[in-house]
């Protein structure tokens, strides 16, 4: 009897083993390595100002993630609204080689394929490449709305408001910023696709020459075109900015030519303020003002 089960489950054996997919294309379950973006130290230390009430505690996580010998950027947000935000600006914007190529959100988790390239510098041979990228963001989609019926001139006198309250700028600079800010405003503004976090450290160059932005929160539809841009001069500073500028307003790419030092003044205010409460006094200054003011003054 044990012979012959022996024989019928040999046989069975013989029968279906063929229906096993050979051991050369059985997938592979490689472990995920993960590797934080910033080290302990930096985390414990945010942590230990949070818990103590110096600064709100920043929810946002990021990682790298390698799965068979591929890359993913791992972005992990408060929560799942605002990861669903992100990925609904990706799927508006679509394809591009101007970002990270989508992977999935899983919750509250944005999963990006990780981009290599080379850091962008502040130098004038960055400009054509800057140029080139905003001159195809603001071409994605962009609509004007008259500002009246937006609340960005209200925001900055909130803004200004507050600052004048924490001492930083007398009520009275602060009164007569938002009066040059209503003599300049326009008629309408431009609604669409921009790049809030336009820093150079949040770009790098695809190895095709393409410049790449990483910072993938910071793509943002339905908002007022320009605000990213003009962040960019407090930080590109010149002649880096003003060549970038100039090669836009040659193409007639950018919407927002007549009013750029209105919404540099309306992110700075909100800027300011935000590092306030955050408690990142090293880059408050009331010194920052100046320049934008002047401009406006002059126009």
């Amino acid at each position: 009897m044990q012979y012959a089960a022996n024989a019928y489950y040999g046989a069975l054996y013989r029968r279906y083993s063929n229906l096993r997919a050979p051991p050369e294309i059985m997938p592979s379950r490689p472990a995920p390595k993960t590797d934080a973006r910033y080290p302990l130290p930096l985390r414990l230390s945010g942590l230990w100002q949070a818990l103590r009430g110096q600064r709100p505690r920043k929810r946002q996580r990021l990682a790298f993630v390698t799965l068979n010998r591929r890359r993913y950027k791992r972005v992990s947000f408060g929560d799942s609204a605002q990861a669903a935000a992100v990925e609904e600006s990706f799927e508006r914007y679509g394809p591009d080689a101007r970002f990270p190529e989508l992977v999935l959100r899983q919750e509250n988790e944005i999963w990006v394929k990780f981009v290599a390239g080379a850091a962008v510098r502040r130098e004038l041979a960055s400009a054509d490449g800057l140029a080139d990228f905003f001159a195809g963001l603001y071409a994605r989609e962009s609509r004007p709305q008259a500002l009246g019926e937006l609340p960005l001139l209200r925001h900055l006198r909130r803004d200004l408001d507050f600052l004048a309250e924490v001492g930083l700028l007398p009520a009275a600079r602060g009164a007569e910023l938002a009066t040059l800010a209503d003599r300049r405003a326009p008629a309408e503004v431009c609604i669409g696709f921009d790049y809030l976090d336009a820093v150079l450290k949040n770009f790098v160059w695809r190895a095709d020459g393409t410049l790449c932005a990483i910072d993938i929160e910071s793509l943002r539809h339905e908002c007022v075109q320009g605000l990213g841009f003009a962040k960019a001069r407090q930080h590109w500073k010149e002649p880096l900015w003003q060549a970038v500028f100039e090669r836009l307003h040659e193409r007639g790419a950018i919407p927002f030519a007549d009013h750029v030092d209105l919404l540099e003044l309306c992110f700075l205010a909100r800027w300011t303020k935000t590092k306030i409460v955050t408690g990142k006094w090293r880059f408050v200054d009331a010194a920052r003002f100046d320049a934008v003011q002047r401009r406006l003054a002059a126009a």
